[in-house]
């Protein structure tokens, strides 16, 4: 499995599952909300402890710097352009590939 959520990322998400954890605590929120909270919360801390996001995946979005050098900007994978010649007088095609 190939890790896809950064070190930045896995910090925000440890925090907000701690402060989830926090409110659930002293009983800021409570009732069915606490409970999907709380299993939200669960969720962020395991993608935090093994570096995976399905969600990620499945939206090829990858917050890790040792895999982010071939990103664009949106997360979202860039891709390279090259040129292909079809004919010398005819000009050429361009194809997008990953």
């Amino acid at each position: 499995m190939k890790t896809n959520v950064g070190i930045y990322d896995q910090v925000v998400r440890t925090l907000l599952a701690f402060a989830v954890a926090c409110f659930y605590y002293f009983k800021v929120i409570d009732g069915t909300i606490a409970d999907v909270l709380l299993i939200v919360a669960g969720i962020f801390v395991l993608s935090s402890l093994f570096g995976f996001c399905p969600l990620y995946n499945l939206f090829h979005i990858d917050t890790d710097e040792k895999h982010s050098r071939t990103k664009s900007l949106t997360g979202l994978p860039a891709y390279r352009c090259r040129t292909v010649s079809l004919a010398p007088r005819r000009g050429s095609l361009n194809i997008f590939y990953k």
